[in-house]
């Protein structure tokens, strides 16, 4: 159906694709990620699987099977490609330490239904350029800090009330800079490395 695809490499800065298919057949494919020099990549699709390739995307090679219990939310690859990290759909997150050669669940696994109880839902994380620090964003909480390289994470309020969080990134130019946005809000920023956060206002109240 019109969900299968395959994926697109391009190696000039989008100017050009190339179309590749991992397994020899289209998939329906949920999230893609890349270390900085592109190298390294990784996908999961609808199938609870997990490929990664070590050429820029030429070949593509299955990961040994992930215990998932939901679709894959996402998958992000530190600068370096050696650490993953995949989070379930309203479930656990993964974290692999050796290019998905094996995953082990962050912290204590959490069913779908258990986290949705306790509104977690991880929906988004970005590795700092240096690939130390971790920041994450649920749906419906808080942000979460890591600074074990994803292994374990504290909880941050100073952003108030709970929100419905769809991003956050790192500035790669000023390494202390980080960005967050929720819907039907204004931009999040924090300036120390992720400690604390605040509400980035525009001229009309919101940007």
């Amino acid at each position: 159906d019109w969900f299968n695809g395959n994926i697109w490499i391009s190696s000039d800065s989008g100017v050009t694709w190339v179309e590749r298919s991992p397994g020899g057949r289209p998939r329906k494919w949920t999230s893609i990620t890349s270390s900085t020099d592109g190298e390294f990549l990784a996908a999961t699709d609808t199938c609870l699987e997990v490929w990664t390739s070590s050429d820029s995307g030429e070949t593509w090679t299955q990961t040994p099977e992930v215990p998932l219990t939901a679709y894959p939310q996402f998958i992000s690859a530190s600068p370096d490609g050696t650490k993953l990290l995949l989070g379930e759909y309203g479930g656990s997150m993964w974290r692999s330490t050796n290019s998905g050669g094996s995953f082990t669940v962050v912290g204590a696994r959490r069913r779908l239904r258990g986290l949705q109880a306790a509104g977690l839902q991880w929906v988004a994380t970005a590795w700092n350029a240096a690939g130390t620090k971790v920041l994450a964003v649920t749906q419906n909480g808080n942000i979460w800090l890591s600074n074990d390289a994803g292994a374990t994470y504290t909880e941050d309020s100073s952003v108030g009330s709970p929100k419905e969080w769809r991003a956050i990134t790192w500035d790669m130019d000023v390494p202390t800079t980080a960005v967050a946005a929720a819907a039907n809000s204004n931009l999040w920023l924090s300036h120390d490395a992720g400690a604390t956060w605040a509400e980035e206002l525009a001229d009309d109240g919101m940007i």
